[in-house]
């Protein structure tokens, strides 16, 4: 009778799995025939065919087949003579398992929207240049071969003739026609600067996104000059480093491309660092010994900016630091357009380089290199 009461309750919260037997009262009637009972919910439930009730309650407590009723096969807990609370117990292990499968599965979608999360935001650096989310552009830590010449015309110029698929620097004592940007030329005494050019080879950078590069570059000078100089050392845009109104780097970047992207990255760098004199016609030369009265080891600084370049290359912050190291970032100051001098002030500089001013009305205004210069 008890086992008839188990069988009735199952099938009521079976609902209409049996349709004969839909509450647990018909339970009382099924004394005669509980494992034919059990082998049509068995039937309904997709477990073998109805006379499987017969079969399956064989040789064995009729608490088994209703533990594959429920689905857990724990019929141990049907062994209680109280039909509720056992029916209960199977269910809440039943439940137990459910939570368990769910945790799993809720954990596994998780990592799946991860992973095509990650595919989303590569694929959208690549194409709009969504720069400071995992690295800066595409460097990990660098490791260079260091290569010493006495003299050259321009070591970008060696670089470009002598560089590998490694990562290089190449260190001249002295140049004899170092480049500037443009047609700009640049003065240096013999062994009394630092003179070098660096090859890289960043990884999945479009063209449209080179600027990047100069961000990162003007950001690990002027952090490597602060080891030494006291005074705010800025960028006048796009890559000047500057002490106060006068010049002490000067870089010049040359990318070389393979279809949309860049293959080979050139930065040629000349640190004003030992000399104390200038006879060009530049108009506001500085070195390291003016401002600080003594002599620096040339070595040192090289060695310094390298480590700031593998810190900027893998920093969330360099675009932002970029911008706040920006010379003459606050307050209006005078700039010349096409022989037209006008006051202006710093709004923004866009991804892809070019400078915001915002005129005298209130109107901005953008521009790219060599359209606008800044009137010292």
């Amino acid at each position: 009778m008890i086992a008839a009461l188990i069988v009735g309750r199952a099938i009521n919260d079976s609902g209409n799995l049996c349709p004969p037997y839909r509450s647990s009262t018909h339970g009382a009637r099924l004394n005669g025939n509980v494992k034919g009972a059990i082998g049509e919910i068995l039937a309904a439930k997709g477990i073998g065919s109805c006379s499987d009730g017969l079969h399956l309650g064989m040789g064995s407590d009729i608490a088994e087949c209703l533990g594959k009723i429920v689905g857990t096969g724990y019929h141990a807990v049907f062994a209680n003579h109280n039909c509720s609370n056992g029916y209960l117990a199977c269910m809440k292990r039943q439940v137990g398992l459910i939570k368990g499968h769910l945790h799993i599965a809720l954990v596994f979608f998780l990592l799946l929207f991860v992973y095509h999360a990650a595919k989303i935001i590569k694929f959208w650096h690549g194409l709009h240049g969504f720069h400071g989310f995992f690295y800066n552009f595409a460097l990990r830590m660098i490791d260079f071969e260091v290569v010493h010449i006495e003299e050259t015309d321009s070591t970008n110029r060696w670089m470009k003739e002598n560089g590998t698929q490694k990562n290089m620097v190449v260190v001249a004592d002295y140049q004899t026609a170092g480049k500037g940007c443009g047609t700009n030329t640049w003065e240096s005494e013999r062994g009394k600067n630092l003179l070098f050019s660096v090859m890289i080879h960043p990884e999945e950078i479009q063209a449209k996104n080179q600027f990047i590069i100069t961000q990162t570059v003007s950001v690990a000078l002027c952090k490597a000059l602060e080891n030494y100089i006291s005074e705010p050392v800025e960028i006048k845009w796009p890559n000047d480093i500057y002490v106060g109104d006068k010049k002490i780097c000067g870089v010049l970047i040359e990318n070389r491309l393979q279809g949309r992207m860049i293959k080979d990255t050139i930065i040629g760098i000349g640190l004003n660092v030992n000399q104390t004199e200038f006879k060009s016609d530049a108009p506001n030369p500085v070195s390291i010994k003016q401002l600080t009265g003594k002599d620096t080891d040339r070595e040192e600084v090289l060695r310094g900016f390298i480590d700031k370049l593998n810190e900027c290359c893998e920093s969330k912050t360099c675009i932002a630091e970029y911008k706040a190291r920006l010379y003459r970032r606050e307050g209006k100051h005078k700039f010349m357009k096409q022989n037209t001098v006008f006051e202006a002030s710093i709004v923004d500089v866009k991804d892809d380089g070019r400078l915001m001013l915002e005129d005298e009305k209130g109107v901005a205004h953008l521009f790219r290199f060599k359209e606008v210069t800044f009137i010292i």
